[in-house]
């Protein structure tokens, strides 16, 4: 499979509007099936989160002087599991790959209704022959930029620049 990049593919090219409509189930498809896959990988990652615990959790109440706990309560058994790092490598996998399934459900999202929808409006501006005239082609970039708003991949582009000064 392809890699996935959200940006090119979000994009629309209006002057090739059969292709875009055409092309639009396959991205969606490929973007449905990466949210499942990494949803199942997300499951799997709790699991494996579960099965940290539990078997730190029978290691403490087994040999607690071992792991030492002086005392086998349940805090105190979950402080020793929760400070292990088998389990906080577990719960960061756990976090990435629910911050991942998420992501790819949002795109989804964003495939199944703003692009889809924006599709069904550019073809509904071309029947209305939006795109017919006149005979001088306009620079819609430079009609964007001079509108004064930023468009979604400025902005995102802002705060990742943000991010990575902090």
């Amino acid at each position: 499979m392809t890699e996935l990049d959200f940006n090119r593919d979000m994009a629309i090219n209006p002057d090739c509007l059969d292709v875009e409509c055409l092309d639009h189930a396959n991205l969606y498809i490929r973007y449905s099936n990466a949210a499942i896959h990494a949803a199942r990988i997300a499951k799997r990652a709790a699991e494996k989160k579960k099965t940290i615990r539990s078997k730190l959790t029978k290691e403490a109440n087994k040999d607690p002087k071992g792991c030492g706990i002086e005392k086998v309560t349940g805090p105190n058994v979950e402080a020793y599991y929760r400070d292990h790092d088998d389990y906080k490598d577990a719960v960061n996998e756990l976090i990435d790959a629910e911050y991942e399934a998420d992501m790819l459900k949002g795109a989804v999202e964003s495939f199944g209704y703003q692009r889809k929808e924006m599709l069904r409006l550019l073809v509904q501006e071309w029947q209305g022959q939006y795109f017919a005239g006149p005979n001088l082609p306009r620079d819609l970039k430079k009609e964007w930029a001079e509108s004064g708003r930023d468009s979604v991949v400025d902005r995102q582009r802002e705060r990742k620049a943000g991010r990575a000064r902090k």
